[in-house]
């Protein structure tokens, strides 16, 4: 078995097990217990380890540097999120909208002319 990367967090080297896995390679995660367990230790080990069987080395090679280009390609224009300052000042006037401006539906007093409808067999003025 040879290693093809090594990581700090064991969650990073489940991503690239998994991204190798779909390229059908055989990879295995090393050491992740032990980070797990003892995480200071994790420079002295040499972190979580990704390894694949030998044949597979050359293609993991290859694909460990276009998942690095992968990660590290920053956004496309198109992803990034548009209207900025007006989206915050909509979000600000609507919510407070929300919160003050309301009515309610129903006014949640009662009034004396409501109280003889709630019990219509009692007259108004009997004492309990």
């Amino acid at each position: 078995m040879r290693t093809i990367a090594r990581f700090q967090y064991p969650e990073y080297a489940w991503l690239f097990q998994s991204y190798l896995r779909d390229q059908e390679i055989d990879a295995y995660v090393f050491d992740e217990f032990m980070i797990q367990w003892q995480w200071t230790l994790s420079d002295a080990i040499g972190g979580v380890r990704v390894v694949v069987p030998p044949k597979d080395v050359e293609q993991a090679v290859e694909l460990w540097r276009n998942y690095q280009e992968r990660i590290n390609r920053p956004p496309s224009p198109l992803t990034i999120a548009r209207g900025g300052w007006l989206g915050i000042l909509l979000g600000y006037f609507v919510g407070i909208y929300l919160v003050f401006g309301r009515r309610p539906l129903a006014d949640p007093r009662p009034t004396a002319d409501h109280a003889s409808e709630e019990f219509p067999d009692i007259p108004a003025g009997s004492p309990p």
